[in-house]
């Protein structure tokens, strides 16, 4: 079973069990926050909790995170390879050395598309 720990609830058979806080979608990724202390996954350190997703390949690939802040209104994580900025229906990630801009989409639990819980679930097994 995979749980989806965001503003809407939503499990599926068959999958190993984790945790998603945060998903987004941008026209080239996907970008996830796991909670990997909910269901002790192994794989990821603290800091190797966010993913990214490449759309076309389903590679997944940890984001090293570094700092994080929030206030009321906005939210921002510092990562070794980019800053991501986002509030409660958008964002924008930012590639190391401003290399790239990508905005970014929240997507409900629900909309999550079934290769992305493959992908996720195979990357954490």
């Amino acid at each position: 079973m995979l749980y989806f720990n965001a503003n809407q609830q939503a499990t599926v058979e068959g999958i190993n069990s984790t945790a998603l806080c945060y998903f987004f979608e941008s026209a080239n990724f996907y970008l996830l926050e796991t909670d990997a202390n909910k269901f002790n996954i192994e794989n990821l350190s603290k800091d190797q909790r966010w993913l990214m997703i490449d759309k076309s390949t389903t590679k997944v690939c940890p984001l090293n995170l570094r700092h994080k802040d929030a206030s009321e209104v906005v939210e921002e994580r510092f990562f070794e390879e980019g800053y991501l900025k986002f509030n409660d229906t958008s964002g924008t990630y930012i590639e190391k050395y401003n290399s790239a801009q990508h905005s970014l989409t929240q997507i409900p639990a629900v909309a999550i598309p079934a290769a992305v819980h493959e992908a996720v679930a195979d990357f954490m097994s």
